[in-house]
């Protein structure tokens, strides 16, 4: 009733229409939130936060597409916004474009180095990837700045093992001892042509 006075009060001033859209998002009245999202939108186009709020909205609606374009409107208003970035990168993730997600985050984190939040959302997006090296290296620093994240910890632990594996399997490699593999002649030779004898691993025969 509140937010229904102070609107009628002052039908003109977007700050009112912001509140009982905030309201009715409150309530789970995601239709008239909307609509009055889009009516504070026409009366101050260039306010960032209006544009991510209801970007937001459409997001929880199952409509990416229309998140998308309010949160690269509110990037282009303010591209000084963590907060913008950081939003528009989740609209990438759920479109399946991973490497605009990224470049949002790293934006996000040349804004602000200790960004919990773009470190931690780096990291899953590199670990997604396959990326473990790079993920272990945000998801550590997201936990040093927030150790009370359980998320981010096991995550961070996670890639971790993988890097391990990894580094294992290399120096696995690099000790395989020549007694490994076998020569073979080459077939040329046989022919008196003095060609190099092939060089085959065991493991490779049939």
């Amino acid at each position: 009733e509140d937010a229904n006075a102070a609107v009628q009060a002052a039908a003109q001033d977007p700050r009112a229409v912001r509140l009982r859209a905030a309201v009715r998002t409150h309530l789970g009245d995601a239709e008239g939130a909307l609509a009055d999202f889009t009516e504070a939108v026409n009366l101050d186009p260039k306010d960032a936060r209006v544009l991510l709020a209801r970007a937001a909205l459409y997001a929880a609606m199952g409509k990416p597409e229309k998140a998308l374009a309010d949160r690269n409107q509110a990037v282009k208003l303010d591209s000084n916004n963590e907060d913008a970035f950081l939003a528009r990168a989740s609209s990438y993730a759920q479109l399946g474009q991973a490497d605009k997600e990224i470049a949002d985050e790293t934006s996000a984190i040349q804004l602000n180095s200790n960004s919990e939040r773009a470190l931690a959302a780096r990291g899953r997006a590199y670990y997604k990837l396959g990326r473990y090296d790079e993920a272990l290296k945000d998801l550590q620093k997201a936990q040093s700045l927030d150790p009370g994240d359980a998320d981010v910890a096991g995550l961070a632990a996670g890639a971790l093992e993988k890097v391990q594996e990894i580094v294992a399997k290399q120096r696995e490699l690099e000790r395989t001892p020549d007694s490994e593999f076998i020569r073979l002649p080459n077939p040329s030779a046989a022919e008196g042509r003095g060609a190099p004898e092939a060089k085959v691993l065991a493991a490779s025969l049939p």
